[in-house]
């Protein structure tokens, strides 16, 4: 590994081991894994170099019982062809720990073999003697495994090296911080980078644990609950117990229990509070009593109010407006003062001035509202009445000649639709025409005349008044048609009562 404070490649940026990834094959026996940093392969692979190079060191070996004089081994390949020969001087001879089996050594003598070479047989038994010859074979392989596994290391190595080198040499990456658009936390809502939301949001965040309080102080707040509250009696009269109310919460647990139990106490306490007012004691709403009464006199409709009216209290716009409707739709609204007429006089509406049928009924409605500023006290009555209009039948005037009879009559005014019937004199009598007149909504004196009738005939003529879905049927006018001989003709007067 190139050292930070010794970059053989001048002029390159140094890189850290620790992000450079080993992308090569799992080895197993030194537990090195692909994605393992450089760091931690060079380690594992240095740890297991030095265990080998240990193990091969022959100063660990005790090797006077070998009597070997001179020369002495200078590596662990010299110390096994010693053994070796040694082996092979003792192969009659039969040695302490060593169990011969006929035959001679190094064949035939069987030795224990040192722990870390047992090993398990075809028949499933762990095997832990050897004859010589088979446990040299043994320890030879393991150690051309151990040759090879240096090999591999050291290939390892050079190729990690090679890496590294690589990476030194790369200037070092520069990293670009994601940004998006926020809903609320920075306005106006456009792209930004996430470190200065994450500020925007933990300022937001203190300022607003500042004005909730901190976790633990909402949980002292919840628990200052009434009580046994769940069990109380609510106040208002029919509840039952508080726990009762829909949407009450027996067992509170946070911040949202608490203010669902409050807002029901509250509704609570304004219910209870109300039926006070009702059934205990009077305000000032109480004392304020108008009445309202409508009357139609000669083509005006005429608004009457008595009742009272307690002091300090005036109108809450200055006036109150009063909506108009006939029963055809046709709606007026007239903007009153109620202090100025009340148990005095009336305010009076020329109907004909207005949209309104005076023909048809009407229903007269107002919510007033009162106020008094000294008491803080407001007052709202609703006023209304409604007017029964008959349609009347006006007065009409035959004319008769010996073969015609001309009619008349005033229209008061409002829509309406007039049949003026021509009847002859028989009890009931049949209808002999119909003379069909609409009336529009001002007043109007209509005229017409039957005409091709019989001389010296008693004749009735009557009205039949429709406005809207309503009908008037008015008295029969009775008349005559004159003689032949007569030049004058008589005028007959018709005055109906309705």
């Amino acid at each position: 590994m190139v050292p930070v404070n010794k970059n053989k490649n001048g002029g390159c940026t140094p890189v850290s081991s620790n992000c450079v990834v080993w992308q090569g094959p799992d080895i197993p026996c030194i537990n090195l894994c692909s994605g393992d940093t450089i760091t931690d392969v060079v380690y594992k692979l240095a740890t297991e170099l030095c265990k080998l190079i240990d193990m091969f060191d022959l100063q660990h070996y005790d090797l006077t019982c070998l009597n070997l004089g001179c020369p002495t081994p200078e590596n662990f390949k010299d110390l096994i062809n010693i053994l070796i020969q040694k082996i092979c001087e003792q192969q009659d001879n039969a040695t302490p720990g060593i169990a011969s089996t006929g035959g001679g050594c190094p064949d035939n003598c069987v030795v224990p073999i040192a722990e870390c070479f047992y090993y398990i047989n075809n028949l499933g038994d762990q095997v832990r003697f050897l004859s010589i010859t088979d446990y040299v074979n043994l320890i030879g392989n393991r150690v051309c495994d151990i040759v090879s596994d240096i090999t591999q290391i050291q290939l390892a190595i050079q190729q990690l090296d090679i890496r590294v080198t690589v990476l030194e040499n790369t200037p070092a990456p520069t990293f670009t911080l994601p940004s998006f658009t926020p809903d609320c936390v920075i306005t106006p809502a456009v792209p930004t980078t996430i470190d200065i939301i994450l500020e925007a949001l933990e300022t937001q965040f203190c300022q607003l644990r500042t004005s909730t309080g901190l976790p633990a102080d909402i949980f002292s707040a919840i628990a200052v609950q009434c009580p046994n509250l769940n069990n109380s009696p609510a106040l208002a009269p029919g509840l039952g117990n508080m726990s009762s109310l829909p949407g009450w919460v027996n067992t509170v647990t946070n911040l949202s229990d608490s203010v669902t139990n409050i807002w029901l106490t509250i509704c609570d306490l304004r219910a209870a509070v109300q039926n006070i007012k009702v059934n205990c004691c009077p305000d000032g709403c109480e004392d304020l009593q108008i009445v309202l009464q409508a009357l139609v006199v000669s083509g005006e409709l005429r608004l009457y109010f008595t009742g009272t009216i307690p002091a300090g209290f005036v109108e809450c716009a200055g006036s109150s407006t009063f909506t108009i409707l006939d029963t055809a739709g046709n709606l007026y609204n007239a903007v009153v003062s109620i202090p100025s007429l009340i148990n005095s006089t009336y305010f009076g509406i020329t109907i004909s001035s207005t949209p309104l049928n005076p023909l048809l009924d009407f229903t007269i409605t107002s919510t007033t509202c009162f106020n008094n500023t000294s008491i803080g006290q407001t007052c709202f009555q609703v006023l209304s009445d409604t007017v029964n209009n008959t349609i009347p039948c006006p007065v009409v005037t035959l004319t008769p000649t010996a073969s015609t009879i001309a009619w008349s009559f005033s229209h008061p005014g409002g829509v309406a639709t007039y049949n003026v019937e021509l009847w002859d004199g028989g009890s009931p009598g049949s209808l002999i025409s119909t003379y069909v007149q609409a009336a529009g909504a001002s007043p109007a004196v209509y005229t017409g005349t039957f005409s091709g009738l019989t001389s010296s005939t008693t004749y009735r003529v009557r009205l039949r008044i429709v406005v809207g879905s309503e009908e008037q049927e008015c008295s029969y006018n009775v008349t005559s048609t004159l003689s032949d001989l007569c030049e004058a003709p008589d005028t007959v007067t018709a005055i109906l009562t309705y």
